[in-house]
């Protein structure tokens, strides 16, 4: 029980029976087509086949209509099956890239609702990574279940129903083979899923180490250690090919046994069929349309359990891909309800407790501080105080170990965290812009036409930064066509733009040139004066209204 809930839990069976519960329809006529066509191939042409064959070798001359009817009965089968095919490869074509889609959007939600509640850096090479093979690997296994896992156990049920009806004995003998056939099978398929999450597990670390390696290449050839990192990545590459071989291995065996079990399994039924048979339990004609459904699911039955075995590395290469959908959907800050109410911007930490998670040591112990109404704060502390910790526990990124932060009375516990964001905004250190024009990066979000933005440059009085920059023009990849200096004023427009009852601004001219410098201290000083700023600096002629020096009260 605790295996099928477990099963019902994975996130990636979540995408699939999430995709089938909402187009139910299609899949339930698709699954019908599949019903209907392998039946009727297997049982219905076999048998018709057979009739054939009997009415011939009897004389043509003597069963001539007989064996017209007979043709135009076998023809328009095959045109039905045509037609069932068509049908279910529309479907197809419809299904398979909308739940491609689907799936896309079922990784990129959670990468975004996480981020909006617990502020977790998305890591963009291993989300495009994911985004790039989970929906491809997916669709080719929803692809693999239409086509040859889910017609594989169809055959082996409707088989077992047509030889139950020509006699139980037949029908009893299948049974028994196809269960003890799908016990060998899921234990082989296990071992194959198995090799499969390994080889993807020493895929991923042998990406991590490489990765490593080509990040920090000015420092490999700073230090003259080219040859020395080389040899590490191809000793990494020994490693992940035995691995490699070894799913490859077990992909073969696997592949071997399915097909032998198959062929066992045929001839277990021939056998049985032909026992019978002699000893006069099945008429002839009923044995000669046993033995030629027989021969017709051996060609469907090896070259499906083949497909099938494919289908379980797939399944297992999906190991990581598991493992990412499971963390970005944990681990998040629980969200509120209040809203509406912050209008003059108080805010006490009261008996403050942080520690990040797996660490022993406290950042902030029983903290506790009162920020008046209508005042900015400067928080000051040397590195690793926990200033930009505190300040993303303010917004909402992480939660309070124990007591709490109080905006106007309200624990932020408590709050919406769509309201949080537009009511107190947050600039970090690292920020980044949209390749848009410079004004679509301002007004982003505000509502505000472009020529606004125009209008606050000026009364922020920094409108002469900008006098070479045309702001029609796109700002580049991560804004990299604008310096330092240009980015923060962008967003400290956008700021003002947006009128958020409070902004936090982390270290807001870290790694500014000093002309710019004093244009976004400029900035700031005139935000000031309209919202309370939070303000986390090391200079002292930043400082704005209540001064919170963390190394006083944290110790």
């Amino acid at each position: 029980m605790n295996k099928i809930q477990e099963a019902i839990d994975n996130p990636i069976a979540k995408m699939f029976l999430g995709f089938w519960s909402q187009n139910r329809w299609s899949a339930l006529i698709s699954l019908f087509l599949t019903s209907l066509y392998y039946p009727l191939e297997i049982i219905g042409v076999s048998n018709l086949t057979s009739k054939l064959f009997i009415l011939l070798d009897d004389g043509i001359q003597k069963n001539l209509k007989a064996i017209s009817i007979t043709i135009i009965l076998l023809m328009a089968v095959y045109l039905l099956l045509e037609i069932v095919a068509v049908i279910k490869d529309y479907l197809d074509t419809a299904n398979i890239p909308k739940f491609e889609q689907y799936v896309r959007e079922e990784i990129i939600k959670p990468v975004i609702e996480k981020n909006l509640v617990n502020y977790d850096n998305v890591q963009t090479v291993q989300l495009i990574q994911n985004l790039g093979k989970i929906p491809r690997v997916l669709s080719d296994i929803f692809e693999r279940l239409n086509r040859y896992l889910i017609p594989f156990f169809i055959i082996a049920l409707s088989v077992s129903i047509y030889f139950s009806y020509l006699n139980w004995q037949l029908g009893l003998a299948s049974i028994l083979f196809f269960v003890i056939y799908f016990g060998i099978f899921r234990s082989i398929s296990h071992q194959q899923i198995e090799a499969s999450q390994t080889r993807e597990r020493a895929e991923g670390k042998f990406n991590d180490e490489v990765e490593d390696i080509i990040n920090n290449l000015f420092m490999v050839t700073v230090a003259n250690n080219t040859e020395r990192e080389l040899g590490n990545i191809r000793g990494l590459t020994d490693i992940f090919n035995k691995v490699y071989k070894n799913e490859m291995q077990v992909s073969a065996k696997a592949k071997f046994y399915n097909g032998l079990l198959a062929l066992l399994a045929i001839a277990g039924l021939s056998f049985v069929t032909l026992r019978l048979s002699s000893q006069g339990a099945i008429p002839e004609k009923s044995a000669v349309a046993a033995f030629g459904t027989i021969i017709f699911m051996s060609r469907h039955f090896r070259s499906l359990a083949r497909r099938v075995s494919e289908t379980m590395i797939e399944i297992g290469s999906l190991a990581l891909g598991n493992e990412y959908l499971q963390a970005i959907k944990t681990g998040t800050t629980p969200n509120g309800s209040k809203a509406n109410f912050i209008h003059n911007g108080e805010i006490v930490f009261q008996n403050l407790s942080f520690k990040y998670p797996g660490t022993k040591a406290t950042v902030f112990d029983h903290l506790n501080y009162v920020k008046p109404a209508g005042a900015c704060l400067t928080i000051v502390g040397p590195s690793g105080s926990g200033k930009s910790t505190l300040i993303k526990m303010l917004n909402g990124f992480y939660t309070p170990t124990s007591g709490g932060i109080y905006i106007d009375g309200v624990n932020i516990r408590d709050v919406d965290r769509l309201y949080l964001r537009q009511a107190v905004s947050y600039l970090p250190q690292n920020t980044r812009l949209f390749n848009r024009s410079v004004l679509e990066n301002m007004v982003y979000g505000t509502g505000h036409h472009p020529s606004e933005a125009v209008k606050v440059l000026e009364k922020l009085r920094v409108a002469k930064v900008f006098k070479n920059v045309d702001l029609h023009r796109n700002a580049g990849r991560f804004g990299d066509k604008l310096s330092g200096g240009q980015k923060q004023l962008v967003h400290l427009v956008r700021i003002y733009l947006s009128k958020p009852k409070i902004v936090i601004l982390d270290e807001p001219t870290t790694g500014i040139d000093v002309e710019h410098r004093k244009y976004v201290k400029r900035a700031i000083k005139e935000l000031a004066k309209e919202i309370n700023v939070i303000l986390v600096t090391h200079e002292k002629d930043m400082v704005l209204g209540e001064t919170l020096n963390l190394a006083e009260l944290t110790n």
